[in-house]
């Protein structure tokens, strides 16, 4: 004999509806409320479901048109970058704070780990002190990006293939988490627009204030938003089923520990978020495991056994997480954004107050509002009492009603919970922005599901008495998403034709470099380098082998002391012969200005502007009691330093690179140095030892500065007749390694 299935067992107090279950329809005569109309959805079917995920995957595939790059580049003679192969390995391209930095702090992170192993420092061994372990899946996502080299194709191709099983992966996690009443097509606008618009507001701005990317704002950031968002999102819609349905407490908590060990292991602040909302979860089922226990109600064993599970999964993710995290301290902590020195930081208003202003007021308020008032509406119903008279009465839903403003609102209660427990800690206030933008996505799905399956109960209510000639949901749904699809096209070639035409380039003056450094790294595999500039460094961190003399202060390129890195910036300095006066005019920050748009008017007082920013990272915001002014303070130790005479200068590297940053700051002592290549502005110079050919050998006279630089106007001499042949005749032969082979005498 059969034996009857059991229906889904709420955790949630069962909320007792007057006048039967929701899906009973009303006597003829009466109007249904849209909420009542909610049965009425399609059966779900594999083929439905499997029709969904390809769309979702059609939708990934899209971004392979950034392949297309090398089709719409504009002329070398109209960019700034004025290099001839497009690529997104620059360090000057926007967006900054998702291709840039993804390049520059992650992809390079990924490159160095392969060739020197999980070393705390892995851009300048002088300052390793161990092993740094964190983020290792983010690492092995790098390694796989290295293999495209920046050049469009692969790397569109790539793009596609982190969307497809992200945004493949949510879906699967809706379609199994969300109630099952929910049509495919609903669950799949609903993801789309929420992984692609990001938030509400992103939904009602022009491309050009967000520099043409798309998605809307971060999620182009392949490092961890772009995939770590949707992750983010299935394990919270896991651990929040549980509300609802009991019978698959085992997927659920199996889903989200599987989801929370992989963000420990790429993402800290969506680990976060699902941890918070996990903990948030968690506590109000113990609860209520703990009241039917007082009240002695039958069936504890299994939800002693569920809420047991559930602990360990938060116990366990919490270990692995801290584990990876163990070397990230003390100073590097504060340059994170972390740590006692982040106390009473004078630009925050404290938790509440700052989530108010930057979040909440203007326009988190709004969506939390609408969130809560889509299940308002639902519960509303009218009746017809006579043949000109309605009444309307007000009554409470279902669990399900109320599912999307649950997990709205425990999302929220999550952020504000992370920030107050980090405040104890002291932490820099433009962190809680991390949280503000992996919370918004999750929000405008939660809004999205809820207006659309209120939607859907008034378009089946309008279009029943049709009969066979209704509107049908489907139908309404498909045509949102071809709109969506040709939306999104037009979007991704926007950003094709409009940035990365333009900006996804190195400079001629680096591609000459490139193919130099290379050759000069196959056959020297261990020798060290040096540039004053950020921009070159973070280049040759990718395309060498070299021990890079200029630190990087980023938490994740090193673990050293804020004293290390300032004694070799020093040291880096002093080879370079900086004066005290040009180091502080250098450093100078401009009203107004941002070193990641001002590139493009000077490459030097965007290095300048940044410079502190890439030696200490997110210190160099910090202004508190006990730290006041701390970067201008950093300057200004640096500067007395460098007038120090007394202190012995360190080593000479073995490749020396001169630029219009190092020029700034002023000119190296080349005596023992034989010129390997000058390309316009840019000249590479090697120690005597290594018997190079060099092409040229006379001083630079005239500076050719790589780019449109304000400074470039102004020439500091004209090259005599002798200089300007060699340049001549170098232009007019095909570039190549002057080696001197080691086996040839004399």
């Amino acid at each position: 004999m059969e034996a009857k299935r059991s229906a889904p067992r709420s955790w949630m107090p069962h909320l007792k509806l007057a006048g039967g279950p929701r899906s009973q329809r009303l006597p003829r005569g009466q109007a249904s409320s849209p909420s009542a109309l909610l049965s009425d959805s399609p059966p779900r079917s594999k083929l439905r479901d499997l029709l969904g995920l390809l769309v979702v995957l059609a939708f990934a595939a899209s971004y392979l048109q950034l392949g297309l790059v090398p089709w719409h580049q504009r002329p070398a003679s109209t960019r700034v970058n004025d290099g001839s192969e497009p690529t997104f390995f620059a360090f000057h391209i926007d967006p900054y704070g998702t291709t840039s930095e993804d390049f520059h702090l992650y992809v390079v992170r990924a490159k160095r780990i392969m060739e020197r192993g999980w070393t705390d420092s892995p851009l300048t061994s002088s300052l390793e002190r161990g092993h740094n372990y964190t983020s290792p899946l983010q690492v092995l996502l790098g390694m796989v990006a290295t293999t495209t080299d920046g050049r469009p194709l692969p790397y569109s191709i790539f793009i596609s293939c982190v969307y497809g099983c992200a945004w493949g992966i949510l879906f699967l996690a809706a379609r199994k988490f969300l109630p099952a009443r929910i049509p495919t097509e609903t669950i799949v606008l609903a993801l789309l627009m929420a992984m692609l618009f990001e938030a509400v507001q992103y939904m009602f701005i022009r491309p050009e204030q967000a520099y043409r990317s798309w998605p809307a704002l971060r999620n182009m950031r392949m490092s961890t938003f772009a995939w770590t968002a949707p992750l983010m999102l299935s394990g919270i819609l896991a651990v929040t089923s549980l509300w609802l349905n009991r019978n698959r407490f085992r997927l659920a908590c199996v889903v989200t520990g599987v989801v929370m060990l992989a963000l420990a292991a790429a993402d800290n602040w969506s680990f976060a978020m699902v941890w918070m909302c996990s903990v948030l979860v968690w506590s109000t089922l113990a609860a209520r495991w703990a009241w039917d226990r007082y009240q002695r109600r039958a069936d504890l064993a299994g939800a002693w056994r569920g809420v047991a599970s559930l602990a360990a999964v938060l116990v366990l993710s919490f270990a692995v997480q801290k584990l990876l995290t163990a070397g990230i301290s003390g100073d590097a902590m504060l340059r994170s954004g972390f740590g006692p020195a982040w106390r009473h930081e004078h630009s925050d208003l404290g938790t509440l107050t700052d989530t108010a202003r930057n979040w909440l007021l203007p326009y988190g308020l709004v969506v939390l509002v609408l969130i809560g008032l889509v299940p308002l509406l639902r519960c509303f119903r009218g009746q017809s009492v006579g043949p000109t008279r309605w009444f309307v009465e007000w009554r409470l839903g279902p669990d399900q009603t109320w599912h999307f403003a649950a997990i709205g609102i425990t999302c929220t209660l999550a952020m504000v919970a992370i920030s107050m427990a980090l405040s104890f800690g002291g932490f820099e206030p433009y962190v809680r922005f991390q949280f503000y933008w992996r919370v918004d996505p999750c929000l405008l799905f939660m809004l999205l599901l809820g207006v659309f399956e209120l939607v859907r109960g008034i378009v089946v209510e309008v279009g029943r008495p049709f009969g066979r000639w209704r509107l049908r949901w489907g139908m309404v749904m498909t045509v949102a998403l071809v709109g969506l699809f040709v939306y999104h096209q037009i979007r991704i070639q926007r950003f094709v034709r409009q940035n990365a035409s333009r900006d996804y380039f190195l400079t001629k003056d680096q591609e000459a470099l490139r193919p130099w450094l290379a050759q000069f790294d196959r056959e020297h595999p261990r020798y060290t380098l040096a540039t004053a500039s950020p921009e070159l460094n973070y280049l040759c961190a990718y395309w060498t082998h070299a021990d890079l003399l200029l630190p990087s202060g980023f938490p994740y390129h090193t673990l050293a002391t804020n004293a290390d890195i300032e004694h070799q910036a020093v040291d880096l300095l002093r080879l370079y012969n900086t004066s005290p006066d040009a180091w502080r005019k250098f450093t100078t920050m401009l009203p107004g200005i941002h070193f990641t748009e001002h590139w493009r008017k000077s490459r030097i007082e965007a290095a300048g502007i940044g410079y502190m920013y890439h030696l200490f990272h997110r210190g160099l915001t910090l202004n508190s009691d006990s730290h006041p002014d701390w970067r201008q303070g950093l300057v200004d130790a640096m500067a007395s330093e460098l007038g120090d005479d007394l202190r012995a200068p360190g080593a000479k590297p073995d490749v020396l690179l001169i630029d219009q940053v190092s020029r700034a700051l002023g000119q190296p002592d080349l005596k023992g140095y034989t010129l390997g290549i000058r390309a316009g502005g840019l000249e590479a110079w090697v120690l005597d030892k290594y018997k190079i050919d060099s092409p040229s050998t006379e001083p630079l006279v005239e500076l050719a500065f790589a780019g449109k630089d304000s400074s470039a106007s102004s020439k500091k001499g004209t090259p005599d007749a002798a200089v300007e042949s060699e340049r001549r005749e170098q232009r007019t032969r095909p570039r190549r390694f002057a080696w001197r082979a080691r086996s040839r005498r004399g």
